[in-house]
């Protein structure tokens, strides 16, 4: 207002609320989140802007949930939609070859095409409103009807009673097909251009109008391929990084003592802060003195099954880096407070109730050349705080 009329001023302020995970707000201290370099590598872009879209959290809070992406994946994008646009394509292709021309209208070809203009007019109001998944329904709207009017006039048995009604209504199907590629660009902008292109367009889709063109009669169409893929809960449970199923904590020695029954062990008492206390037993002996490890702060496994060492029942595990010339080295977290998460950007959290041994040696850990906890290269956090080793360790050392 006060450079000069040149600026354009805001005229809506959208905002949304919380995507949760499982209930938890996001958070990239604690590694709650589903993160994107990640998921990247594992699904394709558009199956994550769906779920994103879909799921949008514009009124209140949305919970991201596996089940539900995979649920969204195969019945929605895959099995509505997609199955639209490859049985047109496929159908058309294989017996045509081209686009073909369409005859004398019926009154359901007619509101065929007055359902593309209304979804058109309908997604492009609510994007310019910032009512992203009220636009995407009305795309997901018209791929059900789509699907609905292609097996009502049953081409496949047209195409050998009555071929130019058959042509007909493959042209009105492909003018649907081509509808919500235009639509659903904004939202799956790599897959709409697949099918943009399935349709034999030489440009790329950049005018919403273009959904309301007439087909050109005789393009050869594409060969066309699935746009999308199953998608199976296992599959994503099993590439689960094994490093989230541990529960890392923060805490604070309070108390330590000579295990009557081991001349390497000690018997602590460890602070957890709203955890509570808990009793270890750690064999810290010959590396560190009662008075120097009393009081520190170091890294634990709070959700390791029970052991009970040498008669003491030890709940819990601290977490020391040992190199190839046996020095012990505690992971110190500096100033984070008792309780705090330890976790790695990238890696969601998601610890095991019971976690067994086994299961806690899949996830190595190691000192890096800086003197870094890391996992995979990556460093330990808590709190945005980088875990390192308590005394100088060879790089490599292990940490266990």
């Amino acid at each position: 207002m006060g450079y000069d009329e040149s600026l354009n001023l805001p005229y809506n302020i959208p905002a949304n609320e919380y995507l949760t995970l499982k209930g938890e707000q996001f958070s990239k201290s604690r590694g709650i989140g589903i993160w994107v370099p990640e998921i990247l590598q594992r699904f394709d872009p558009d199956v994550i802007r769906y779920y994103l879209a879909i799921n949008m959290p514009e009124n209140k809070d949305a919970d991201w949930t596996w089940n539900d992406f995979v649920t969204k994946n195969n019945d929605e994008l895959l099995g509505t939609y997609g199955n639209f646009i490859h049985r047109v394509i496929t159908f058309t292709s294989k017996n045509f070859g081209a686009i073909p021309s369409a005859g004398t209208l019926t009154d359901i070809d007619n509101e065929a095409i007055q359902k593309i203009q209304e979804t058109t007019r309908e997604v492009e109001t609510a994007l310019q409103q910032c009512s992203f998944k009220k636009g995407l329904r009305a795309v997901m709207n018209l791929a059900q009807y789509g699907n609905v009017y292609f097996d009502h006039n049953q081409p496949w048995v047209l195409l050998k009673t009555d071929p130019e009604r058959c042509k007909t209504v493959l042209h009105i199907s492909l003018r649907l097909v081509q509808a919500l590629a235009v639509t659903m660009a904004p939202y799956l902008p790599f897959s709409s251009e697949r099918i943009w292109k399935m349709l034999g367009h030489q440009h790329l889709i950049h005018h919403w109008e273009d959904a309301l063109h007439e087909l050109s009669i005789g393009t050869t169409l594409e060969t066309p391929t699935p746009l999308f893929k199953k998608l199976e809960l296992t599959d994503i449970v099993t590439t689960t990084d094994p490093f989230s199923k541990l529960d890392l904590r923060v805490a604070k020695i309070l108390e330590v003592s000579d295990h009557p029954q081991a001349d390497k062990l000690y018997i602590m008492q460890v602070d957890l802060g709203p955890l509570g206390k808990r009793t270890i037993v750690a064999g810290m002996k010959p590396y560190y003195p009662i008075q120097e490890i009393t009081g520190k702060s170091i890294v634990m496994v709070i959700n390791l099954k029970p052991a009970v060492i040498r008669g003491v029942e030890s709940k819990g595990m601290l977490l020391a880096a040992t190199d190839t010339d046996h020095v012990v080295s505690l992971l110190d977290p500096k100033d984070s407070t008792p309780g705090a998460e330890v976790g790695i950007e990238g890696i969601a959290r998601e610890p095991a109730p019971l976690l067994e041994f086994d299961a806690f040696k899949l996830a190595p850990m190691v000192i890096d050349a800086k003197g870094n906890a890391v996992y995979n290269g990556k460093p330990l956090k808590a709190k945005g705080i980088i875990i390192t080793a308590d005394k100088p360790v060879k790089e490599g050392a292990k940490i266990s």
